[in-house]
């Protein structure tokens, strides 16, 4: 199944719900290991684990509201220029 796929099946309230989530845990978190006392190193792990899942959210609430992007083979461009598909089919490559 294509990413792309995967998120349509999806709608974007729903996506925004768990995307204001993850912030809510985000924040949860950071308060609770200040009040713990909890080792920068432990909380700096725990924030970037965090903060790539609301990446990942953002970009799945992206392909919901964009969809596939298909737009011909022929695309106005906002400055008046027509730029052509390639013959050739390029996938995205995420990391």
């Amino acid at each position: 199944m294509k990413i792309v796929d995967s998120a349509q099946q999806r709608n974007p309230e729903q996506i925004a719900k768990q995307l204001n989530s993850l912030v809510d845990r985000l924040k949860t978190d950071a308060e609770t290991a200040a009040q713990e006392g909890e080792s920068f190193d432990f909380v700096e792990r725990t924030v970037l684990t965090s903060v790539l899942e609301i990446g990942c959210q953002a970009l799945d609430l992206l392909l919901t509201l964009q969809g596939d992007g298909e737009l011909g083979n022929a695309v106005q461009t906002h400055d008046g220029k027509t730029s052509r598909r390639g013959i050739q089919f390029k996938g995205v490559i995420t990391v």
